[in-house]
């Protein structure tokens, strides 16, 4: 008898539009009291994402250590502004990588891994047209650490004066 489990990890980002005079402490305060429904009301923007090789290594490793965190997967989020012609998943970087922003937020349903951050109205500024979490040693800096997931994204313009909520829910199926 051959017994065998699939586990499929994936992962959806959202990009939600706050109130202009919402501050990152308003946001902590506040965004976590909203159900699903009422986040959608701010969303402007939705993509699921694909995991890189590296990403993948990742979350074998995750699953088979006793001890493992999913901190050290999805330290960071950057956001690109290049162009993708075709996403293979041997990608090492995003593409006109531009800003970075840690999780301030963070909440577990069985599996899945609901990761928010807060980009204020002063930075973070342009056009999202990707999306990568990056993990093991990823900082602030550009291009630091593994990227482990990339997003395709319609382009969205971030403008200045607007914080955002960027919303992504890694899902273990």
């Amino acid at each position: 008898m051959e017994i065998r489990t699939r586990i499929q990890p994936g992962g959806i980002l959202r990009i939600h539009e706050l109130p202009r005079d919402c501050s990152e402490r308003d946001h902590a305060a506040w965004w976590p009291r909203l159900s699903r429904r009422e986040r959608a009301r701010y969303q402007v923007a939705e993509s699921h994402n694909q995991l890189t090789q590296a990403g993948y290594a990742s979350v074998l490793n995750y699953l088979a250590s006793a001890g493992a965190i999913w901190g050290g997967f999805a330290q960071v989020l950057a956001i690109g502004s290049g162009v993708i012609n075709a996403f293979y998943g041997n990608v090492t970087t995003l593409s006109g990588e531009f800003y970075r922003v840690a999780p301030v937020l963070s909440s577990s349903v069985g599996p899945d891994r609901d990761l928010v951050s807060y980009v204020g109205p002063t930075v973070g500024n342009g056009t999202y047209t990707n999306a990568g979490l990056w993990g093991n040693g990823a900082t602030l800096t550009l291009r630091s650490g593994t990227l482990n997931t990339i997003v395709v994204l319609d382009p969205y313009q971030k403008v200045s004066g607007s914080p955002v909520s960027l919303d992504y829910l890694l899902e273990v199926t």
